[in-house]
């Protein structure tokens, strides 16, 4: 079965309401009996059927956790914290420190075979 979207697993940013869509994708129309998916598919579905009730369907960001400390950099910029066009005081913030502290509001999922990190509702 050929499908439009891609499998996400391993993306650094994952939105959850494409995940969903990509799950109804994955489900289709079992009534055929002659479209199967491929095993790709079927671990892909799998995966994302594990995380299916954790998911807000409002759409929350995941974050692939390696990918955290980059994150934190960008949400700061985008929240206005930082310009961003400055070198310092920037080259002087300890970034590790400041996405740990931004991690205690995330939550942790596993999917595929990434830990992803997603804001706590």
């Amino acid at each position: 079965m050929a499908y439009g979207s891609k499998d996400l697993r391993g993306e650094r940013y994952i939105d959850s309401r494409d995940l969903l869509k990509r799950l109804e994708e994955l489900r289709g129309d079992r009534d055929d009996e002659e479209i199967g998916l491929t095993e790709d598919e079927a671990e892909e579905l799998k995966a994302i059927e594990a995380i299916e009730d954790e998911l807000p369907s409002d759409g929350e960001t995941l974050v692939r956790e390696d990918q955290f400390e980059d994150y934190a950099r960008e949400l700061a910029a985008d929240i206005g914290s930082i310009k961003g066009d400055e070198s310092w005081p920037l080259n002087c913030i300890d970034w590790e420190k400041a996405a740990r502290e931004l991690q205690m509001d995330y939550t942790s999922i596993e999917f595929g075979d990434y830990t992803y990190l997603m804001r706590s509702c």
